[in-house]
């Protein structure tokens, strides 16, 4: 045993019911202790370690007044520095309570607040489920709908140019996908064709503007015909939509859009300007068309020589007709809707056709809502088949509508709601002619149109005659004619004429010889069974020769007979009831 053990044993005495030997344990300063379990077993001298244990606390109870000043003194003499700031040491620790109470009390409030955004967000999540849920199912929904409308969900491509956009069109013949490409915004020049494969739409965004000026090419638009395809079996379901076309004032044949052979097409909120010949927007042999909210300006300004139409209607005859690759059928346009589109400065016809074949004519044209400003013609459509013209408005146009029998009758035009403002104040582009409606004289002046409705129009300013017309089958009923150079109503020649309820004043102010309304005077076919009734009007009879079976009646207005009124009782005419003013 080493020295200090042998100390410690002479020192301490085991108490000899101890049971169970403890070594001794080292300390980090090299002495030696053990542990004690139990005081009172453990003796110093002629005490017990418990003596002495209760012998120091009656000390430090006797000197604990002392004891605790010099404790406060010792606490109030150490400095704590917390943040920037000294404390003693009890106001260090008061200090510190009173922040941990604070502290305590925010964690409170916002573990509440934290339990309440707990249960919102619990809501919101909730929330976000169900829609999520209701996202999938009309998800499923609309997908249904794609189907239904166009078979297959449409395929998206964006153009930054033209040569990028017919790859994009090209690429639609290989998989028969519905495509819709869209053409950024910008200035192009077009240098070919733009070929259309099948369903089809081709929209511009933002400012398109395409330059249409180099004779490289001759179209712009076109669909990806060829000679299998007849009547309305080419390329169709085409939309083009809002862009700007621009000729430069070229004199270059050029055609904007020209289509072959196919049906529902849609050509919307475009603008076309400064062009010379040839068209803006040609369809043969085209079925189920719009043209809708497209202005066309500046047309035949620069060369007038080869204006033709602004919009032309024409049949697959050949490849004068339609110069690009096609199967020559003779297909004819039908089911054609012209709709809120402005023509301004045309020095042409704004909508028309001028080729013609046996058998073979336009159908179901309409023209609504648009509007014709310092036009020369306004509507030239020849063999056309229900030809419908309402709520227009044309102004400075010298010949609004004119139809003809060209190779077949004409069936059909009505006409009603426009406004009409011609040249007899500025003079006509075309001499001496110019009038709201001339109708059936061109080709074949004894062979009549077949049904000529006219209601409900405003005419005035006509340089020649508000309406002149051979024709089967006429009502002209309940229109108003101002200021017109000649008669106000030409019933030049046809069969079953009814003209009633209309107005007529300032009439015949450059010619002689005309009324309100002017019976007979077509040499060739006679004006009759005719019914000329109720008009505010002066009413004419032409020759007797010329006028047959006639009854005019309740007309506030002189009645005038180019003849010796007795010759006209041999023609059946009867005259009663009117009232002279």
């Amino acid at each position: 045993m080493t020295k200090r053990r042998k100390e410690l044993e002479s020192d301490m005495a085991l108490k000899t019911s101890y049971v169970g030997y403890q070594s001794f344990i080292e300390d980090n300063n090299g002495n030696f202790i053990f542990p004690i379990t139990d005081t009172s077993s453990v003796r110093k001298g002629s005490k017990s370690l418990d003596e002495i244990l209760e012998e120091a606390n009656r000390v430090i109870s006797a000197n604990k007044t002392e004891i605790d000043d010099k404790i406060t003194k010792l606490q109030n003499s150490m400095n704590v520095t917390l943040g920037s700031k000294s404390y003693t040491f009890n106001e260090a620790l008061l200090y510190l309570y009173n922040n941990l109470s604070s502290l305590q009390a925010s964690i409170n409030k916002n573990t509440k607040n934290i339990l309440s955004n707990s249960n919102s967000i619990s809501s919101i999540h909730s929330s976000l489920n169900t829609i999520q849920t209701n996202v999938t199912k009309n998800s499923k929904n609309i997908s249904s709908l794609n189907t239904k409308v166009d078979g297959i969900n449409r395929r998206i491509r964006y153009a930054s140019s033209l040569s990028e956009l017919q790859a994009f069109c090209s690429q639609t013949i290989y998989d028969n996908r519905p495509t819709t490409i869209y053409l950024k915004p910008g200035t192009y020049t077009a240098n070919s064709p733009i070929r259309i494969n099948q369903d089809t739409k081709i929209i511009g965004l933002g400012e398109c503007t395409i330059l249409c000026n180099n004779n490289a090419t001759n179209i712009v638009f076109t669909n990806n015909l060829n000679n299998s395809h007849v009547r309305y079996t080419g390329p169709g379901d085409i939309v083009i939509e809002n862009f700007n076309f621009d000729g430069k004032n070229t004199t270059n044949a050029i055609t904007v859009i020209g289509l072959g052979h196919a049906t529902n097409v849609e050509i919307k909120k475009c603008f076309f300007t400064n062009f010379n010949t040839w068209h803006n927007i040609e369809l043969n042999g085209c079925s189920n068309c719009l043209m809708e909210d497209c202005s066309f300006e500046n047309y035949g300004n620069t060369d007038s020589s080869h204006a033709t139409e602004v919009i032309q209607l024409d049949a697959m005859f050949n490849s004068t007709v339609y110069p690009w690759t096609a199967n020559y059928d003779g297909t004819a346009c039908k089911n054609i809707e012209i709709k809120r589109c402005k023509f301004n400065n045309i020095m042409a016809s704004c909508i028309g056709n001028h080729s013609f074949g046996s058998g073979v004519y336009p159908e179901n044209i309409h023209v609504t809502n648009c509007e014709f400003k310092d036009c020369i013609y306004g509507i030239t459509l020849d063999d056309v088949q229900n030809l419908n013209v309402h709520n227009c408005l044309a102004k400075g146009v010298d010949i609004f509508i004119y139809t003809n029998n060209a190779q077949n009758k004409v069936n059909g035009v009505f006409v009603s709601g426009n406004y009409y403002d011609g040249m007899l104040e500025a003079g006509s582009r075309l001499g001496a002619e110019g009038r709201f409606m001339k109708i059936g004289d061109k080709y074949k002046p004894n062979d009549p149109i077949n049904v000529l409705h006219v209601w409900n129009n405003h005419i005035t300013n006509a340089n020649r005659h508000g309406i002149g017309f051979t024709a089967d089958f006429v009502q002209i009923n309940n229109n108003t004619f101002y200021k017109c150079g000649g008669n106000g109503i030409y019933c030049w020649g046809g069969f079953h004429i009814n003209v009633n309820n209309n107005t007529c004043s300032q009439i015949a102010l450059t010619l002689d010889d005309c009324s309100g309304v002017a019976v007979g005077g077509n040499g060739s076919l006679e004006a009759s069974v005719c019914m000329i009734n109720n008009n505010d009007a002066t009413i004419r009879l032409k020759s007797v020769d010329t006028v047959y079976r006639c009854y005019i009646t309740g007309n506030i207005a002189q009645i005038i007979y180019e003849n010796d009124e007795s010759l006209y009782g041999s023609k059946s005419i009867k005259v009663e009831n009117n009232g002279y003013i």
